[in-house]
C-alpha cells in the first residue's frame, strides 16, 4: 500500500463512519415518522371520532328528556314522533360511527369494546323508541321507561369512555416508541461518532509509524554512508515509496562499494609499483565512471613516465646519450622530462 493510499485511510475512515451515521439516522427518522403517523392519524383521529360520537350521544340523551318534558306539557304526537325521529338520527348516528372505526386496524380489545358499544347503543336505541311510543298513551308510564333507558346510556357511556382512554394509551404508545427510537438514534451516532474517531485515531497513528519508522532508518542509513560507513545494511521492509527509497539506498551503497574497492585496487597495486591494474569500466555510470576513467588515466600516465624514464636510465647507462623521452606530459612530469632530456 503506497503512502497516498494509507494517508486516505483515516479521512475514508471517516467519511464512512459519517455515511453509516446517515444511514441509521435515516431509518431512525423513518421509525419515527411511522411512529408519528400512528400517534396523528390513527390515534388522535380514532379518539376525535370517539368524541364526537359521544357528544352525539349526549345530545341525544338531553333531546330525550327534553321530549319527555314536552310531551308531558301537551304536545301534539306528530311533533313528538317528529322530534323522535330527529334522536333516533342522532343515535344511529353514534352508531355509524363506530360500525365505521371496526372495519378498521383493531386490536382485540378495542375491538371487544366497539362489539359492546354497538351493542349497547342498539339496545338504548329501542328502549328509547318503546318509552317515546309508550309515552304518547302515556307520558308517566313513558318517562320512566325513558329513565331506564338512561342506565343502559350510562353503560354505553362508560363504554366509550374506556375505548377513548384505550386510544390514549395507544398515543401514549407511540410517543414512548418515538421517544425510545430518537434515544437509539442518538446514542448510535454517539457511539458511531466515538468510533470511528478511536478508528481513524489509530489508523492515523500505524500510518505515522508506518512512515516515520522506515524514513527513520533511511535517514539513519545516509548519515552513516556520508559518515564514510559503507557496511551499514539497508533492507526495504515495504514496497510502497520508502521502500522504493530503501531499495535505492541500497543500491547507491552497493555502488559505493563497488568504487570503493576498486580504488583500494588501483592505489594498492599502484603502492606495489604495479600500474597495469585498471578499473573496469563496464558496471560503471555517471560519476563512478569518470572518477574511474580519471583513475586510469593516471594510472596510466604514471605508468608511461615511469616507463620512459626507465628506459632513459637504461640507455644512459650503456652510454647513449641520444636517446630522450618524446611522449608529451604536462606539469611536473613535464619539467621532469625537461630536465632529463637536457
Amino acid at each position: 500500500m503506497n503512502i497516498r493510499t494509507r494517508t486516505l485511510l483515516s479521512p475514508l475512515i471517516a467519511v464512512a463512519a459519517m455515511l453509516v451515521l446517515g444511514a441509521v439516522a435515516f431509518l431512525g427518522m423513518r421509525t419515527i415518522q411511522s411512529s408519528l403517523h400512528q400517534l396523528a392519524s390513527v390515534n388522535m383521529r380514532k379518539l376525535t371520532q370517539i368524541n364526537a360520537a359521544h357528544t352525539d350521544l349526549l345530545a341525544a340523551n338531553g333531546d330525550v328528556f327534553r321530549l319527555f318534558t314536552y310531551m308531558s306539557s301537551g304536545i301534539v304526537e306528530d311533533k313528538v314522533r317528529q322530534q323522535a325521529a330527529v334522536i333516533d338520527a342522532r343515535i344511529e348516528g353514534t352508531a355509524g360511527t363506530f360500525r365505521t372505526m371496526a372495519e378498521t386496524a383493531l386490536s382485540d380489545e378495542e375491538k371487544r369494546s366497539i362489539e359492546s358499544i354497538l351493542e349497547g347503543v342498539a339496545k338504548y336505541r329501542k328502549s328509547i323508541r318503546n318509552a317515546v311510543d309508550m309515552g304518547i298513551d302515556d307520558v308517566t308510564v313513558g318517562a320512566g321507561m325513558a329513565g331506564g333507558a338512561g342506565k343502559v346510556f350510562d353503560g354505553v357511556a362508560a363504554e366509550i369512555g374506556k375505548l377513548a382512554e384505550l386510544q390514549k394509551t395507544g398515543a401514549a404508545a407511540a410517543m414512548a416508541s418515538t421517544q425510545a427510537s430518537l434515544s437509539r438514534i442518538l446514542t448510535i451516532a454517539v457511539i458511531v461518532i466515538v468510533l470511528s474517531l478511536i478508528v481513524s485515531l489509530v489508523v492515523a497513528w500505524r500510518v505515522s509509524l508506518g512512515i516515520t519508522r522506515p524514513l527513520n532508518r533511511a535517514v539513519s542509513a545516509a548519515n552513516a554512508i556520508a559518515g564514510g560507513n559503507l557496511s551499514t545494511r539497508i533492507e526495504a521492509t515495504s514496497e510502497d515509496e520508502i521502500g522504493q527509497l530503501m531499495i535505492a539506498m541500497a543500491t547507491m551503497q552497493q555502488a559505493l562499494v563497488g568504487i570503493v574497492g576498486d580504488i583500494k585496487g588501483i592505489v594498492s597495486a599502484a603502492n606495489e609499483g604495479d600500474f597495469s591494474v585498471k578499473i573496469n569500466l563496464g558496471d560503471k555510470a555517471g560519476y563512478t565512471k569518470e572518477l574511474s576513467e580519471l583513475l586510469n588515466q593516471l594510472s596510466g600516465t604514471v605508468d608511461g613516465a615511469i616507463n620512459d624514464i626507465g628506459s632513459l636510465a637504461q640507455s644512459l647507462e650503456q652510454g647513449d646519450l641520444t636517446r630522450s623521452i618524446t611522449r608529451d606530459y604536462q606539469g611536473a612530469f613535464d619539467l621532469l622530462k625537461q630536465s632529463l632530456n637536457n
